[in-house]
């Protein structure tokens, strides 16, 4: 991989197509800024049994606003989506030291959907393990780190359910699960971290 030119999308899928799963990625310390992006004309249905592992992006110059997206989600109308078994750990990226821009966010699971979009989404079974921000000295850092990030453009239509649930995480970063959305069930979580990021 040329470590000047940091990889975009390792797997982008347009579809249209029912099933996305059963496949390990191991990056072996290179980097990858989205592993698989799922397009809302795809209209997949079931993404299970992914792994993501050993992602790191600490060697690239802060300059092309570094982040980490394992798998990235959107949804289309009518979507109805099960993501289940997804085990993400070993993501590493640099840290700017500003919460809220894309420099050194890292999501490894990131869905997302416009305004008024229709959909029922089941996240379950998934695991996120040693995903970190890191400063300029190699020390561990509060920014921005999420195991899940689920985001809508309000107005979210009162149709749309999201449920979330047995997720584990342990040193998942700044926050394990992330939600900028209504109408969701958030439950059975297991989270433990010896950080404070």
């Amino acid at each position: 991989i040329d470590n000047k030119v940091l990889p975009e999308i390792f797997i982008h899928s347009k579809g249209p197509m029912e099933y996305f799963g059963g496949l390990d990625f191991k990056f072996n310390n290179n980097a990858c800024r989205c592993v698989i992006s799922i397009s809302k004309t795809a209209h997949v249905t079931v993404i299970e049994d992914i792994s993501i592992e050993d992602v790191d992006v600490r060697h690239y110059p802060l300059e092309q606003q570094t982040y980490i997206t394992g798998i990235s989600v959107s949804l289309s109308d009518e979507s109805d989506v099960d993501i289940r078994r997804l085990v993400a750990k070993n993501l590493y990226s640099t840290a700017n030291g500003m919460i809220g821009d894309s420099c050194g966010n890292i999501s490894a699971l990131y869905v997302a959907g416009d305004s008024g979009v229709r959909a029922d989404v089941d996240i379950y079974d998934c695991e996120f393990y040693n995903m970190h921000n890191y400063n300029a000295g190699n020390e561990i850092v509060l920014e921005d780190t999420n195991g899940i990030y689920v985001c809508l453009e309000s107005p979210v239509n009162e149709l749309t359910q999201f449920h979330i649930h047995d997720i584990t995480g342990v040193d998942y970063g700044k926050r394990l699960i992330k939600t900028d959305c209504s109408n969701l069930l958030i439950e059975n979580i297991v989270a433990s971290s010896k950080y404070h990021d």
